[in-house]
């Protein structure tokens, strides 16, 4: 067969973790073999390496085939890849099917190289393709199942599983007979797989921190005046520079500064998002390590932490909100956070739920001075100046602005809040799906101090970013000029987000 009768192809090749047999090397070996034998020319290649299977998130390459497939000018006939599980074991075999109907209803055919049936289209391969979409689904659902198990019980033998060791900690790599290999930088993972890791006291200085903020807490020091304190002796905080009231808290309740290891209180099973686990379904390994504070005083702060909040009386708790919702003209668990006094939690274990708790004081946040008209108003503010540019840009009724058609921001209006002497505002991660940006104005009052655009990419697991008040924190991402906005969404989006795929048929 001459070369001018080969049918244009694309061969998409997939590697999670996988054996060996799935490197990328061998399955493109072995469709280029399928390829040479069945009149195929590859011209394009993607590839996905170091990606799970078990959903399209995350899976530039599979994205950007599909982009290209559904332009409808993809420069092929054909995609090769080597078998059902590298185009994905996603749990819904309806999705797997989903993403093949797109490229067969553009002209683009899906070939599975290693597989024994054509995809023909006959009543034998479809049956046989969705018995192994299916075996492709579960094969990761036992896996998790096993890994899960295995986890478990090397946590109730003591060995940590994945992640920070914490403020005041430090990861030890041991051999699988115990002996200590070396301590792990941060960033750094074991290479063996018989090896375990161990938690021990970190550097002096974070230990003595430590033991710090229990023994005031223990005198009755409240977290945002511990946070005050460290600040104004200029300790370092674990994350940024400076000391806030949630770090404290945080600290405060982790059992791992008496040597306990709690595992399992929330989990992210087969790519969904995380779930908070109930008390029963927690692994805890007691004296897992050697503790940086006694159990005495652990359990003093806890006692004395938990009887602060229940020593508020309800009247106690409602007057307070009716004193932030007067003060402020709104509520919200940022504000109530904000202030001295009890906590949003402390609303939410008290009556049910926040919202409940308004209920309890006669406040409709539906009727309310909300931050959410702010928010319309600047985002009304940014089309106007985008638009007055020459700008295409289309509003959704949550306010969110899709630029060019290309760039989705979602507006933020950030109110000033103070530590100590240090002023600063908190950006939040929008929950929404399909976002590249947060465009977010800096308040001061009823004065714009700033406006920030944060590309989704720069949140954490905290989904929150901090910026304190004259300092160069993220400066890249400062708009001095409107005129230099939309330059500033084509720079930072240059690796530009997968156009959304429309949602698979209903069943």
């Amino acid at each position: 067969m001459g070369t001018g009768m080969l049918v244009k192809a694309a061969q998409y090749v997939r590697m999670s973790t996988d054996k060996q047999i799935y490197s990328t090397v061998n399955q493109m070996a072995s469709i280029g073999s399928y390829a040479m034998a069945h009149g195929f020319e590859i011209v394009r290649t993607y590839a996905d390496e170091g990606r799970s299977g078990l959903r399209i998130k995350g899976r530039a390459a599979l994205q950007e085939m599909l982009r290209d497939v559904l332009s409808g000018e993809p420069g092929y006939q054909a995609i090769l890849v080597f078998d059902v599980s590298r185009w994905g074991r996603f749990q819904d075999t309806d999705e797997s099917a989903h993403y093949e109907f797109l490229c067969r209803s553009s002209g683009v055919q899906v070939h599975y190289c290693a597989e024994g049936f054509d995809n023909d289209g006959s009543l034998a391969s479809a049956i046989v393709k969705n018995l192994r979409r299916a075996m492709a689904g579960e094969y990761s659902r036992d896996l998790s199942a096993k890994v899960w198990a295995a986890q478990c019980r090397l946590v109730s033998m003591g060995y940590k599983m994945g992640g920070v060791a914490g403020y005041g900690l430090a990861r030890l790599l041991v051999d699988q007979t115990g002996r200590p290999k070396q301590i792990l930088a941060r960033g750094e993972h074991k290479s063996i797989a018989s090896d375990r890791v161990l938690l021990i006291p970190g550097e002096a200085a974070e230990v003595a921190t430590v033991r710090r903020i229990f023994r005031l807490a223990s005198r009755g020091k409240s977290n945002r005046a511990i946070a005050e304190t460290l600040n104004q002796d200029g300790i370092p905080g674990p994350v940024i520079d400076r000391w806030d009231q949630n770090t404290v808290r945080q600290m405060l309740k982790a059992e791992r500064y008496v040597g306990s290891y709690v595992y399992n209180k929330r989990s992210a099973k087969l790519g969904a998002g995380y779930v908070f686990n109930p008390q029963a379904a927690w692994v805890k390994r007691e004296k897992a390590f050697q503790p940086i504070v006694s159990a005495q005083l652990f359990s003093k702060v806890q006692r004395m932490k938990r009887g602060a909040a229940a020593g508020y009386s309800d009247d106690a708790l409602k007057n307070h909100l009716r004193s932030l919702a007067a003060k402020h003209g709104h509520l919200s668990s940022e504000i109530i956070d904000a202030a001295p006094g009890p906590a949003s939690k402390t609303y939410s274990y008290r009556f049910g739920s926040l919202a409940k708790a308004y209920a309890a004081v006669g406040y409709d946040p539906a009727n309310a001075e909300r931050p959410t008209d702010a928010r319309a108003i600047f985002a009304k503010n940014v089309v106007d100046l985008l638009r007055n540019q020459e700008i295409a840009v289309s509003v959704a009724p949550t306010q969110q602005l899709t630029i060019e058609g290309r760039y989705v921001l979602a507006p933020s209006v950030c109110r000033v809040r103070r530590i100590g002497q240090r002023d600063y505002w908190a950006i939040k991660q929008p929950r929404s799906a399909g976002i590249d940006f947060v465009i977010a104005a800096f308040m001061r009052g009823a004065c714009r101090d700033a406006v920030y655009l944060v590309p989704i990419s720069r949140f954490g697991k905290s989904r929150k970013i901090e910026i304190s008040a004259g300092s160069n924190q993220m400066s890249d991402y400062e708009v001095w000029n409107f005129e230099f906005l939309v330059d500033m969404i084509r720079w930072h989006g240059r690796e530009r987000r997968p156009v959304s795929l429309s949602a698979p048929p209903d069943r």
